[in-house]
């Protein structure tokens, strides 16, 4: 009973707009706090001293950059879920919400893939040997972190 409990409740859907942002930025928050979680036992597991391995790992907080980003980009997840939504209903469901996240997550991390490819073979047909000396200075070097 309990389960139907909790289907029930999740079946319910969220009535605003910012409602349906605090879920997308819970979603988005939740999946820093894993990432920084994820990185935090890699450190713990890479070192090699005993003292690292008796101390607990604490949990890790985001940073405030982290979490000033993590509200941008919810608002911007959450703009782009009700855009692409066919219906009020399909928009305002909780029980796919977090699915429709990750999809909106992964398009937007292939589309800068894709801008960066773009602008990168832009860049190499106007000039191939400028391109090699700036390297460094190239915004897509950097490999995107979205989700």
């Amino acid at each position: 009973m309990d389960s139907t409990l909790r289907s029930q409740r999740h079946a319910v859907p969220l009535a605003s707009r910012a409602d349906v942002r605090r879920a997308v930025h819970g979603i988005i928050l939740r999946v820093l706090r894993n990432s920084l979680a994820r990185e935090q036992r890699r450190r713990a597991s890479d070192g090699s001293d005993s003292s690292s391995e008796s101390t607990p790992l604490t949990r890790p907080r985001p940073s405030e950059a982290q979490r000033r980003k993590a509200l941008q980009r919810s608002r911007f997840y959450e703009d782009v879920l009700y855009r692409r939504a066919s219906s009020v209903e399909e928009y305002s469901d909780p029980s796919t919400l977090v699915e429709r996240v990750f999809k909106v997550g992964r398009s937007v991390c292939l589309a800068s893939q894709r801008r960066c490819q773009e602008s990168r073979r832009g860049r190499r047909s106007s000039s191939s040997s400028q391109a090699h000396s700036h390297r460094s200075s190239d915004p897509c070097a950097r490999r995107s972190r979205s989700f």
